[in-house]
């Protein structure tokens, strides 16, 4: 509570005061006890989550490999997607390649010539 400084005495716990110094910030007796309780809670709460996350750590690190194989995997299926959705944007088609090795390329354009005119 903020109270002026004529009152500060037994009112409770002094925690500060205004630049000025004729406002005080009092914590009045009746709470203490229900304050400290709460900081006591909060810090169990805290130390709580710390084992849960070094937990999580732990079973992340013993699965690492597999999470990297499987963002791998991911990041290969984005790009044929990307790849995909391209070729139908631009009407591309696949080109076919026979026995001789060689690609027959009529109306051919650049893919990024394409996107420029666009």
């Amino acid at each position: 509570l903020m109270l002026r400084n004529t009152f500060k005495k037994g009112v409770g716990i002094v925690h500060g005061s205004s630049n000025t110094g004729r406002s005080i910030y009092v914590e009045p007796m009746e709470i203490v006890e229900r304050t400290n309780e709460l900081k006591t809670v909060q810090a169990e709460i805290k130390t709580e989550e710390s084992k849960i996350y070094y937990e999580m750590c732990k079973t992340i690190s013993t699965h690492r490999m597999t999470i990297r194989q499987g963002a791998v995997a991911v990041a290969e299926l984005d790009i044929y997607c990307s790849r995909a959705k391209l070729g139908a944007q631009l009407n591309g088609v696949i080109p076919e390649v026979r026995n001789e090795g060689v690609v027959r390329c009529v109306n051919a354009r650049h893919p990024v010539l394409l996107l420029r005119q666009n």
